[in-house]
């Protein structure tokens, strides 16, 4: 009306009408229900422009702050995850009474060996333990580049480990027959071939000879020290397993254990 007015009588009338004047007045509580799509429909033949622009800035503006949220949810949930370092479970196994769970072995051990010839003790069930729950903070240290390579990786301190985990040739029997199977299994894993593999077979014949032997478990102190001498002299200058040399030498470190016992019996026994 404003603007009719002012058309036909300016002096009278010299404000001109608003554009976004409508000669329907909407209250607030109106303008609310308008954003609900079915109360807008009854209005939409007599909806001023001002009004049917209002309603579509309103549901872009909800439109907006809906994906703002969702994108804030995502990104709450990702912090999550990535600050509590969250568990899926995925790797959960079920539990058979009676038969032991499978050995794992981290790959700080490969990676260590491939370098540095890792002791039997990092190889009893309870070092393998120790070793997979403190893999952040175990002591390291940074390899020379390998053949072909440029960069070293870092590798387990093996020194330093040892003062943890027992040094070579210092488990007992029992220690040694268990450690002596899990580091089979690590060098059977290590074999491109498998259990069949020339590197895994070796392993298996090594350790097979000593467990087979009857007098093993009472001459264990007599022969401990030749099966890590064996052991470290195919590290340096791998060779196949010769069954023959194995009995010489093992025939040779009891002769020799048994000649410096009974010495040092006869050295106690001259001691006033």
């Amino acid at each position: 009306m404003a603007t009719l007015n002012h058309a036909l009588d300016p002096t009278t009338h010299p404000d001109a009408g608003s554009e976004q004047a409508s000669m329907i007045t909407v209250d607030s509580e109106d303008m609310t229900r308008f954003k609900v799509p079915s109360f807008a429909a009854l209005f939409r033949d007599m909806m001023p422009a001002y009004l049917a622009k209002w309603i579509a800035d309103e549901e872009l503006k909800d439109k907006a702050e809906k994906e703002k949220r969702k994108r804030d949810g995502a990104k709450t949930a990702d912090e999550r995850l990535s600050k509590c370092r969250c568990m899926d479970g995925a790797n959960l196994a079920p539990r058979a009474i009676g038969v032991p769970m499978a050995v794992v072995f981290p790959q700080s051990l490969f990676d260590t060996e491939i370098c540095v010839p890792l002791p039997l003790p990092f190889f009893t069930n309870k070092s393998l333990r120790y070793i997979t729950d403190n893999s952040a903070i175990l002591p390291t240290v940074k390899s020379n580049p390998l053949p072909g390579e440029t960069k070293g990786i870092s590798i387990l301190d093996v020194d330093k480990l040892s003062a943890v985990l027992g040094k070579e040739l210092s488990l007992d029997f029992s220690q040694w027959s268990k450690a002596a199977e899990n580091m089979y299994a690590f060098q059977e894993e290590r074999e491109v071939s498998g259990a069949q593999g020339i590197h895994a077979l070796w392993f298996c014949n090594h350790f097979g000879f000593f467990t087979h032997q009857r007098d093993k478990v009472e001459e264990y102190g007599s022969w401990k020290a030749l099966e890590l001498e064996l052991c470290h002299e195919f590290q340096s200058k791998p060779t196949s397993f010769d069954a023959s040399y194995y009995v010489s030498k093992y025939d040779h470190a009891k002769t020799k254990y048994a000649l410096e016992a009974l010495m040092m019996a006869r050295l106690n026994a001259t001691v006033p």
